[in-house]
């Protein structure tokens, strides 16, 4: 092309006689229109296809975000279900006799027999339900999370809070007929029960709340580093797309300077050659 242009420009230079400058431009833009005219399907099919892989960059990079996504939201659900099956049972066999017998009555809910396992069940359905949410709704699933370990984190502190000694003895008493020392005894022996019961389930519980922040955090990781990676991949395509339009443009400003200088070459080669003569 650049000797197309500078033999083009020095001809119609040559044959102007004068103007080689403006001789050569034109001569440039006249080659120019032809050139599109004659390969205009070509530079059609090369645009459509550094459209086409840009687009399809970006179409790719689109579709790796949703599945980063959706892989990260899977992944959150089976930890969350591996989470709820370590909120494990509490053994409360050796006071339920005890705890039937002498607090079934009261009106502390806290200390009715099958209270410390209704709220380990609530906290599995917690779990159950913040995995359908995650699912449904993966954009939320930092919300979710934090949600739910609060949650759990609470639930655990009002379980290791409820076993009251005080409230227990009042209970024994009111729903028995047992002297001050066996009514103490009593007494002691659920609140120890308790104590332990609590303990097993507020351990249990602030685990599964531990357990469940370290996969977010880890699962946040690696989708933020996936993300970044197509990221660097989408810009390097359009970065190079860019520079090719680039390069193109300021190819065609050379030809233009190359084909009004070769103008003006054959201009003076013209006016020597009269002198000449």
């Amino acid at each position: 092309m650049i000797l197309s242009f500078c033999a083009g420009g020095f001809v119609s230079g040559y044959a102007a006689r004068s103007t080689g400058y403006l001789h050569g431009a034109i001569t440039w833009a006249v080659t120019i229109l032809l050139l599109l005219t004659l390969i205009f399907n070509a530079i059609a099919s090369v645009l459509g296809l550094a459209g086409n892989v840009v687009g399809s960059v970006t179409k790719t990079a689109t579709n790796a975000a949703g599945g980063v996504a959706s892989t990260a939201s899977d992944a959150i659900g089976k930890g969350l279900e591996q989470a709820s099956s370590q909120i494990a049972d509490v053994d409360t066999e050796n006071l339920q006799g005890d705890i039937e017998k002498y607090l079934k009555d009261t009106d502390v809910k806290e200390l009715q027999p099958e209270y410390i396992q209704g709220e380990i069940d609530k906290s599995k359905d917690e779990v159950a339900q913040a995995v359908k949410d995650v699912a449904l709704n993966p954009e939320n699933s930092d919300q979710i999370i934090n949600d739910l370990t609060t949650s759990l984190k609470d639930r655990a502190k009002t379980i290791a809070d409820s076993a009251d000694r005080d409230a227990i003895s009042n209970a024994v008493k009111n729903n028995s007929d047992l002297s001050d020392e066996e009514a103490d005894e009593v007494t002691d022996n659920i609140y120890n029960g308790l104590q332990d019961a609590s303990k097993q389930a507020e351990t249990s519980l602030n685990e599964a709340s531990d357990e469940i922040e370290r996969l977010a955090d880890e699962t946040q990781t690696k989708v933020d580093q996936t993300v970044e990676d197509i990221k660097e991949g989408s810009e390097d395509a359009s970065n190079k797309a860019s520079i090719g339009s680039v390069l193109t443009f300021l190819g065609l400003i050379v030809a233009l300077l190359i084909s009004a200088w070769a103008g003006k070459l054959g201009e003076k080669k013209s006016l020597q050659f009269i002198r000449r003569a």
